[in-house]
């Protein structure tokens, strides 16, 4: 996102006191999905944020049910996918339209209820590694351990000065803006979040106290569901010689004048059940000559399926390599640093 690129400008503030109990603040404050809640339905829709993105097909609504943490129902709809999700009692039941849950729609959808999700480093208790204040707004930022002078963050929180609230955060599979904050029963909501490249906008068309629902409307044990729910994991891949089906065809740098000679190139990949590629997605690196030549390398790979609980899951893939000019690629683990 933009907002994670102008987080890297500038020089580092002096440390703000207590930045982390800032950020855990923050998100106290707006999650929905967390004891003590109000129980509520909430509506939204979900439309291209911009008007050359009209074309994408990433259009949507979302829907939620909710009565306690760990018991929620969710609704689900894209062009070509619906998903109906119910969590309750340590079970989850899901019916879905579709082999692809759209990755963009679930992180809209989950970035609406937990603006900054458990996975983050913030919500482990871990301290930022650098901070500065600019624009009105307190960022945070925890470091990569990775050689990448362009991509200093694995991730990022801001909050805004003058309200103590997310103005936006990220890290690998997550990440929003989040905007039109209103209250409800002591929670401050956002209710514009967006997301993702092509860019999303979620807003909230409806937030309510939870309606008198069919007695049947948790059951997360009931009958008809799917043998197999979509579920997501995060993965980084440094070694691509044993991540995909079939053998990496040769890649070799190629040498362009008066440009960088090596560095790191990363991008964030996609993938559905099957291993292929389903989103856009846009390299990053020290040597910019290089972005569209990995996009073209990497656009005709399939990967193996990642596994989880016996299961192959869709998955997120944060992909990052070293370059060398006129070299091939060595497949080695990145060393950390």
């Amino acid at each position: 996102m933009a907002v994670a690129a102008i987080c890297l400008l500038g020089s580092f503030s002096a440390r703000a006191e207590d930045p982390l109990k800032l950020a855990l603040k923050a998100a106290k404050r707006s999650t929905l999905d967390q004891p003590g809640t109000h129980p509520f339905h909430l509506r939204a829709t979900v439309t291209p944020s911009f008007e050359r993105d009209k074309a994408s097909n990433r259009t949507g609504e979302i829907e939620f049910w909710w009565k306690a943490p760990g018991e929620y129902r969710r609704d689900l709809h894209a062009p070509g996918f619906h998903q109906v999700e119910i969590v309750s009692a340590g079970h989850r039941w899901q019916k879905n339209e579709g082999d692809y849950l759209p990755d963009w729609l679930d992180e809209t959808a989950n970035a609406l209820v937990r603006p900054l999700p458990a996975e983050s480093a913030a919500m482990h208790g871990v301290e930022p590694d650098q901070q500065k204040a600019m624009f009105g707004s307190l960022y945070l930022n925890w470091e990569k351990p990775l050689p990448m002078d362009m991509q200093a963050s694995k991730q990022d929180v801001a909050i805004t000065d003058s309200t103590g609230l997310l103005f936006y955060d990220g890290g690998l599979g997550w990440g929003a803006l989040f905007k039109d904050y209103a209250g409800f029963h002591g929670r401050d909501v956002p209710r514009t979040v967006t997301h993702g490249s092509p860019e999303v906008t979620a807003k909230v068309v409806l937030l309510e106290d939870l309606p008198p629902v069919a007695a049947d409307w948790f059951n997360a044990t009931a009958t008809g569901g799917d043998p197999h729910p979509i579920v997501f994991v995060a993965v980084d891949s440094t070694d691509l010689s044993a991540d995909l089906v079939k053998p990496a065809p040769p890649l070799v740098w190629p040498d362009v004048p008066n440009t960088r000679a090596d560095g790191v190139i990363w991008t964030n990949l996609v993938l559905d059940r099957e291993g292929h590629i389903r989103e856009p997605f846009s390299p990053i690196s020290d040597n910019p000559a290089l972005n569209g030549f990995l996009h073209d390398y990497l656009a005709g790979l399939q990967f193996k399926p990642v596994m989880k609980d016996g299961q192959a899951a869709q998955t997120i893939r944060h992909v990052v390599l070293h370059f060398n000019l006129g070299k091939p690629v060595e497949w080695k683990r990145l060393p950390k640093v």
